[in-house]
């Protein structure tokens, strides 16, 4: 997932040089989808906030993991408070992959969402 091997090294984002600062590693949690600790990380885990527009508290997800679930079981929900994901959110999520984990696999999550909406409406 985005564990050691599978994204740029720490510190660089796709297609730059820039450094980036890894606040995760301050992080206590495990990642609600593979149980590892999201510390150990190599890129920015992706968060998820609950509450109306996000208001509420962050959870955070290992962004490979969270595309993963979400697209495979055709559920576009929090995996910790079942609340749907928006369009935007499953966009962002596409873009926090292509930025940080740009060698894998890709995901399409908000295609995905649309297309699941589109069978649903007909």
């Amino acid at each position: 997932m985005g564990r050691k091997g599978k994204a740029k090294a720490a510190g660089e984002t796709a297609g730059s040089t820039e450094t980036v600062s890894e606040w995760w590693r301050e992080l206590k949690d495990d990642d609600p989808i593979t149980l590892e600790p999201l510390n150990e990380l190599d890129v920015p885990p992706f968060a998820l906030a609950s509450g109306i527009a996000g208001s509420g508290t962050k959870h955070y997800f290992d962004p490979v993991a969270l595309a993963s679930y979400v697209t495979r079981r055709g559920i576009f929900e929090n995996p910790l408070t079942r609340e749907p994901l928006s369009y935007d959110e499953c966009c962002q999520l596409d873009s926090h992959l292509k930025r940080h984990v740009p060698d894998c696999r890709d995901f399409r999550v908000a295609d995905a969402l649309e297309l699941q909406r589109s069978i649903k409406i007909k």
